[in-house]
């Protein structure tokens, strides 16, 4: 399957986009250049709330609003809400100072939760320069990235509603089922009858795994598929080297999952240790990294990431064994397996029976699976030390990505789908 070429590219639908992070292909936004890779940029438009700017022009347009935009117009109505950034704007000067007091909206408490659905009131948001700015654009159909703030979904199905269009949603996470904290459940019990409106609307689900997709599909009206995200790593051949590299982040238990394995690993050969490449960590986490043979590297480029990936190292998936871990990553599906997949290093792989990478690896067969906490130490031994079974392994985790992850093919099924859906729209 081919995506559509140049000449039928000026079909493609007008979509506006709704969602919490603007498009930036290495970080956020990897599954939004999966889908929209080939869309003429001016009949892509952007609603976002991060105060960052856009790494380019892959929408034509983008309409911004922030916490302290919000937070300021509500002690001063006439403080302006909202921001259009156009292509031509000057991206790398043209983000928003957060305060101090705004910060706190970052880490997802109960507070933040509840803070941000009355900050984000509709009267707030819902601007006349918004308006306009929707309404010269037209759009065809709305493209919600869901997520987990009540807002994000406000304001997908309140265009959705006015243009009567239909609404594509991208889930990549159980924001539904999962289970929440007893003091959230007000907020929960609004936010699961916006989230059955939109998904009781025209239009389809795109999902990142199987497993999602099955279980959102045996539930709601609105149907959809999983697209398995992509990687731009280039598939080559390489001698297995024995470097064992950990990418992203160290929270919901992996921290715990890491220092397990790098126990193992040093037990099998003193000269064994995993680099740990992230954000920064706390002073603690560092101590605990160190204690239990991991190097701290710090955050590199994913220009930097995707050579290491490639170079014939081992890749290290983890997550977290406890139920609160099971239950937040039960059906998620990190971007770094794509990458870990057409990558020529083995692929080490810790964490439980329930969890969505793990179970994806797992069910596979293409990596080195760990799912207790106690390490068998001869048969990880035995493992690393088969270079047949390595090499098996690998070939067998490029024939996953071949088979679920190639871009041309995802971008091909997801326009398709869009070009019918838009155009059966009454």
């Amino acid at each position: 399957m081919s995506t559509m070429n140049d000449n039928e590219q000026m079909n493609f639908p007008r979509i506006l986009i709704v969602g919490t992070l603007p498009y930036h292909p290495n970080e956020s936004s990897r599954a939004l250049d999966t889908y929209f890779h080939n869309w003429d940029s001016a009949k892509l438009r952007m609603i976002y709330s991060n105060s960052k700017p856009p790494f380019n022009d892959f929408c034509g347009s983008y309409f911004r609003i922030t916490d302290t935009e919000l937070f300021r117009n509500f002690f001063n109505r006439k403080h302006k809400v909202g921001s259009i950034i156009n292509p031509i704007d000057n991206y790398s000067t043209n983000s928003v100072d957060e305060s101090s007091i705004m910060r706190k909206f970052k880490k997802k408490t109960i507070f933040r939760f509840y803070a941000r659905k009355w900050l984000w009131n509709k009267k707030r948001w819902l601007t006349n320069e918004l308006i306009n700015w929707v309404d010269e654009f037209k759009p065809e159909a709305i493209y919600v990235c869901f997520s987990d703030d009540y807002f994000i979904l406000d304001i997908s199905y309140f265009f959705a509603n006015k243009y009567k269009i239909p609404m594509i949603v991208q889930i990549g996470d159980d924001y539904f089922f999962k289970k929440h904290n007893f003091f959230l459940k007000p907020y929960i019990r609004k936010y699961k009858i916006l989230f059955n409106k939109i998904m009781n609307t025209k239009g389809f689900g795109v999902y990142i795994s199987d497993k999602l997709s099955e279980k959102y599909n045996s539930f709601f009206p609105k149907k959809g598929f999983s697209i398995y995200l992509g990687s731009n790593i280039k598939p080559k051949e390489s001698n297995i080297k024995y470097e064992f590299n950990y990418f992203g982040k160290i929270n919901l238990g992996r921290l715990k999952s890491i220092t397990i394995l790098g126990d193992a690993l040093n037990r099998i050969n003193k000269a064994f240790y995993i680099s740990i490449y992230s954000q920064s960590v706390s002073k603690k986490e560092l101590r605990c990294l160190k204690k239990h043979h991991c190097r701290f590297c710090g955050s590199i480029p994913y220009n930097v990431v995707s050579e290491k990936m490639n170079s014939g190292a081992f890749n290290i998936v983890a997550s977290g064994f406890s139920k609160k871990n099971i239950e937040e990553s039960r059906y998620s599906l990190s971007t770094k397996i794509a990458d870990s997949l057409i990558s020529c290093g083995p692929i080490i792989a810790i964490g439980p029976q329930g969890d969505g990478a793990i179970d994806y690896l797992c069910q596979n067969k293409c990596a080195i699976v760990l799912n207790k906490q106690k390490i068998d130490i001869n048969y990880l031994s035995s493992l690393l030390s088969n270079a047949d079974q390595l090499r098996k392994l690998s070939e067998t985790a490029t024939d996953v990505y071949n088979s679920n992850h190639l871009l041309l093919n995802n971008r091909s099924k997801f326009e398709l789908e869009c070009m019918r859906t838009c155009e059966a729209k009454e």
